[in-house]
């Protein structure tokens, strides 16, 4: 490997569109990742250990699209294992023995560019949001669907920086395909570890317990109206970019999208929703890792998907529950699989199962609200991701479309009854 992984290696993966390769990722240094791994690692080398800085490599992954950052997975090997490489491993005990230290560790390095090198729109402070995320409220959390950090920096005048996180991969866990979208088990799944997650977060905004009122946002977190004001801010061109662009491939089903008419006014009136809580904000099935074959919490026998990761905080803000999964449930699952008679439903009702069962009494009547004010927004978020579907499922974005407006007026799958 060179010095580092340059600006089209980390966007190998992304689309060209037209012939023309998609916007350049910033350039990782492979100092750089060496740097914050020998920073931040050394607690998982172990007693004695250290960590062997020619040893460390890195490989892109993720879209490779570099709008927010670049991550890479850095492998490195600790030197007790380097020094000991020649000779012959004892055996171990059968019974109770110590198994032989792993022969190299893998973390994830997440690399946020300078506010200055991205676009106007992306002006944000997305990566100090996402440390603020890691180092203050991750800590609280009882349940283990967010990735350990350990450790990152933030610039604060220029929001550049870094975050090394765990790998999900050992958990079992992996990233569905996209293109497939969401089978109707791993969605269910999805939809109950984000209300367990969700509780969780709003337990430990109040120091424990949970009432189902919502805790307070921290002070780090976009808060209304500033999340109006920086969704209009960022995807307003976005949408009609991808408005225009469906309709001139005859993919938007015969409906005309308007910004204007989808994306929230940072002057318009907002209803507060029954629960609100510290929210992803970027909830698609690529954010997810989902385990086959997991076993239920409470005991109950097998249960076939299970969601064991849930990253990428650099969006997160405080807004309903329902944003979440309204914008998972319109993105990233099968539109057979959405329409579906009851299947909204049940899908609601898991996510309610899932608050639930960490204490919160948000009943399902009171979410209803709450999701259907949430589904213009998830449907804005499908049209700013108007890259990803295109490659190989404009069909399931045309769906979303058919669906939120069919919704709106008060029709179709998507249309809940308390």
């Amino acid at each position: 490997m060179g010095d580092s992984l340059t600006s089209s290696t980390l966007a190998a993966d992304a689309p060209a569109k037209n012939g023309v390769p998609p916007s350049p990722t910033p350039a990782v240094p492979l100092s750089l990742v060496r740097d914050a791994v020998l920073t931040h690692c050394t607690g998982l080398v172990g007693d004695g250990g250290a960590i062997d800085a020619s040893s460390i490599t890195a490989r892109p992954i993720g879209l490779g699209l570099g709008f927010l950052s670049s991550v890479v997975a850095a492998t490195f090997v600790p030197t007790v294992v380097t020094a000991a490489a020649d000779a012959a491993a004892p055996p171990a005990d059968a019974v109770g023995g110590e198994a032989p230290p792993p022969t190299h560790h893998t973390v994830i390095v997440k690399v946020a560019p300078s506010r200055a090198d991205a676009p106007p729109m992306l002006d944000l402070r997305f990566h100090a949001t996402e440390v603020a995320f890691y180092s203050q409220l991750r800590p609280l959390l009882t349940t283990d669907v967010v990735p350990a950090v350990y450790g990152g920096a933030v610039d604060d005048a220029t929001d550049a920086g870094v975050l090394v996180m765990e790998d999900m991969t050992p958990r079992g866990g992996r990233v569905l395909p996209f293109a497939d979208g969401l089978p109707a088990g791993a969605a269910l799944a999805a939809a109950t570890a984000l209300g367990r997650l969700h509780a969780d977060i709003d337990a430990a905004l109040r120091g424990g317990g949970n009432d189902g009122r919502g805790g307070r946002p921290p002070a780090w977190v976009c808060r209304p109206p500033d999340v109006a004001a920086r969704r209009a801010a960022t995807v307003a061109g976005l949408f009609d970019d991808a408005a225009a662009r469906l309709a001139a491939a005859g993919r938007a089903g015969g409906v005309h999208l308007d910004a204007a008419e989808w994306v929230p006014s940072p002057t318009a009136p907002q209803r507060p929703p029954a629960f609100a809580t510290v929210v992803n904000g970027d909830c698609w099935s690529n954010n997810l890792f989902f385990r086959h074959g997991g076993a239920v919490a409470d005991g109950g026998g097998a249960d076939p998907w299970a969601v064991v990761g849930i990253v990428d905080w650099q969006v997160a803000s405080w807004d309903a529950g329902a944003a979440d999964i309204a914008f998972l449930w319109l993105s990233s699952v099968d539109p057979a699989v959405r329409r579906r008679p009851g299947a909204t439903a049940a899908y609601l009702d898991a996510y309610a199962r899932g608050l639930g069962s960490v204490g919160s009494r948000v009943g399902r009547p009171r979410l209803v609200t709450d999701w259907h004010d949430a589904l213009p927004w998830a449907l804005v978020m499908c049209m700013t991701m108007l890259e990803v579907f295109e490659p190989a499922c404009l069909a399931r974005l045309e769906a979303a479309v058919e669906d939120a407006v069919a919704a709106r007026r008060g029709e179709g799958p998507l249309v809940l009854t308390p």
